[in-house]
């Protein structure tokens, strides 16, 4: 009975763990970002190079935006402080690249560059101002005075290293720790060589991160497992599908030798209709499994050599993805740390399930013997 026990707790560890990587991977953003070194350059200068960006990138990607990220920066409002605030930077397009619930006044916009202002998330503000209504009130950045013009619903993420957050217009602080632009993902990995020659053209060297391809590979063990067992399960279902078919046109057969043509055909209709919707039932679920089984491609289109016949492209191929591997991303965005994250328990999760699923079996199968 332990033995039982046991085994049914790895497998619920598993099934656990995977719903928790599930729920992460399929709710978070599917952004493609470029993350790099501001080093010596000025707001303005980053601004500029934001336009270049812009203008090369606008078709493929009309949500882009720019923004900084300078961690333990120290507030103080009222007669506190917190030496722990993630202090984001925005620049133009922000709001739609990140929307936000406000519990009162307003985002930073465009329109704000330059002027003193700031947003706060709900815990500083009340940190700093109780249960007063934070908006129109003074906190102060070193020696630079900031009015309050919003408050805003944040949620502490995995990558964040700072337990609160504030944002500001980009050029109200400086020495940012990273700088990100980044747009909203909708076309796909065959679009990230032209992001990154933009970004590349605008700033200088950077870390190219799709959020969509880390989400998928996270998923990756996940997705060869269900594409096994639904290929098994299709072809248990075509086979018994057959089946069906030669019972029900074998007792056609049998009824024509008893019964008139008007009458045989109402008869045959009704007993062919049932294998004609399960027909079309399998042949969805297979044109469905085929689609889930090529999607990658178009997430990961350099996976597929220019030319499918030429068995050098494939090597080619295969070296520069390896290559691509083996060199270490540089620059990581909080983003990118929480789909890791999420992706980790996928894997962990699936393994897990994986192995609980195979000892159950054996355990089963040695208790019949």
């Amino acid at each position: 009975m332990k033995q039982k026990k046991r085994i049914s707790l790895v497998l619920l560890a598993g099934i656990l763990l995977l719903g928790i990587g599930l729920a992460g991977l399929l709710t978070g953003p599917e952004l493609v970002q470029y993350a790099f070194l501001p080093g010596q350059a000025k707001p303005a200068e980053l601004l500029e190079g934001f336009t270049a960006a812009g203008t090369a990138l606008s078709e493929a990607f009309p949500r882009l935006t720019l923004h900084g990220v300078k961690n333990g920066v120290t507030l103080t409002g009222g007669e506190r402080s917190r030496n722990d605030v993630c202090l984001y930077l925005t620049g133009p397009g922000w709001n739609d690249v990140y929307p936000r619930v406000y519990r009162s006044g307003r985002p930073v916009a465009g329109a704000d560059a330059g002027k003193p202002v700031i947003v706060l998330d709900a815990d500083t503000a009340f940190r700093f101002f109780g249960e007063q209504e934070a908006v129109g009130k003074t906190v102060s950045l070193g020696e630079t005075k900031l009015e309050v013009i919003g408050v805003a619903e944040q949620s502490r993420r995995t990558g964040e290293k700072s337990a609160y957050a504030a944002w500001v217009p980009l050029g109200t602080a400086e020495d940012c720790d990273l700088m990100v632009l980044t747009a909203v993902d909708s076309a796909g990995g065959s679009m990230n060589s032209l992001f990154r020659n933009a970004a590349e053209e605008a700033f200088g060297s950077g870390t190219l991160i799709s959020l969509k391809k880390e989400r998928m590979r996270g998923g990756m063990l996940l997705r060869w497992c269900v594409l096994i067992l639904a290929v098994w399960l299709l072809k248990r279902g075509i086979a018994r599908l057959a089946r069906f078919w030669q019972e029900r046109t074998e007792r056609i057969r049998e009824e024509s030798r008893m019964t008139y043509a008007g009458r045989l055909i109402p008869y045959a209709a009704a007993q062919l209709a049932p294998a004609v919707l399960l027909t079309a039932a399998a042949v969805a679920a297979g044109y469905g499994l085929a689609v889930f089984a090529v999607s990658p491609a178009y997430v990961f289109p350099e996976w597929i050599p220019e030319a499918l016949g030429d068995f050098a492209k494939w090597g080619e191929r295969f070296w520069s993805l390896t290559g691509e591997a083996a060199s270490p991303v540089a620059l990581r965005t909080p983003e990118l740390a929480e789909i890791r994250l999420w992706g980790g328990l996928v894997r962990g999760g699936t393994v897990l399930a994986l192995t609980g699923a195979l000892l159950q079996a054996w355990n089963k199968k040695g208790t019949k013997d």
